[in-house]
């Protein structure tokens, strides 16, 4: 991917609007692993200006694109309301599509929050969030 040449400067010049601007030409024809790169790209500010909404948005194509571990990563952003308003239909609507792909960390928070109130999952712990993406990026990346 010309993107991550760029990034990483493989057999070019390093340079992150170049990159970028490859990134965002794959995620646009629907590159999942590029839709992801941006996702988190926004999130950090790494490479461009940190913007939640921005990194949501990505999130989101990357996995209605199909993507077990970018869906579990858009059910925990709605699960505990990063970059988004709190959703516990969202958050089990994505857990479900993560699940049904064989995601055994989204079977069992569906199951979580399957039993659990709408009240009381709004008010659950963001470092829950931060630990799962931890994970979640491990497993992408791997």
């Amino acid at each position: 991917m010309a993107g991550m040449n760029f990034e990483y400067g493989i057999g070019v010049e390093k340079d992150d609007q170049e990159a970028i601007g490859w990134y965002q030409e794959a995620a646009k024809k629907g590159s999942v692993s590029a839709q992801f790169t941006l996702a988190l790209k926004y999130e950090y500010g790494t490479g461009v200006e940190k913007d939640e909404q921005e990194a949501v948005h990505w999130y989101r194509e990357a996995a209605e694109g199909g993507n077990a571990a970018v869906q579990f990563i858009i059910a925990v952003k709605y699960e505990y309301g990063f970059g988004v308003k709190r959703d516990p239909i969202q958050a089990r609507h994505w857990y479900r599509k993560s699940a049904e792909q064989g995601d055994a960390e989204s079977q069992s928070k569906l199951d979580a929050i399957t039993a659990i109130p709408s009240k009381t999952l709004r008010a659950r712990s963001p470092m829950m969030f931060l630990k799962n993406l931890g994970a979640v990026c491990h497993t992408f990346i791997s």
